[in-house]
């Protein structure tokens, strides 16, 4: 089996998908996560910071897996799981790619030849570490 980062960089390189889309559809492979494929649609608007250079996607969706993997049935009944979850989430995320904005990330990791590819691959190396501290997985 490929590891998160090869997956994130086929779905962004190869086949094309957006940093957003890339580490749904990776972090949905690598994990069994069962999701439809088809959900990467829910975050295809995510990608590049919601086409605004604000909170990079590749977070928005790291956010969107973790929350998958905490809520059973709503986030109010969750919220003393949810809230520092999700905090270490952003927390992991800006350490390991010293920002959280498409703005912030871009001038150290955008190339005109390979995209934003460099922060879906960290994104996704920060998820996986994020998820093996929280879950054990």
């Amino acid at each position: 089996m490929k590891d998160i980062k090869e997956l994130a960089r086929k779905y962004y390189q190869d086949e094309k998908y957006n940093c957003s889309e890339s580490v749904f559809l990776a972090a949905n492979e690598y994990y069994d996560l069962g999701l439809d494929k088809n959900f990467y649609k829910l975050t295809s608007g995510f990608g590049a910071g919601m086409f605004s250079g604000q909170v990079c996607g590749a977070l928005t969706t790291s956010v969107a897996i973790v929350s998958n993997l905490i809520i059973e049935t709503k986030a109010r009944e969750q919220m003393d799981e949810l809230r520092p979850k999700i905090h270490f989430v952003v927390k992991n995320f800006e350490k390991h790619l010293k920002g959280l904005s498409c703005k912030d990330l871009k001038p150290q990791y955008f190339t005109k030849e390979d995209l934003c590819l460099k922060t879906t691959v960290l994104a996704c190396e920060a998820l996986e570490m994020t998820i093996k501290e929280l879950f054990g997985i």
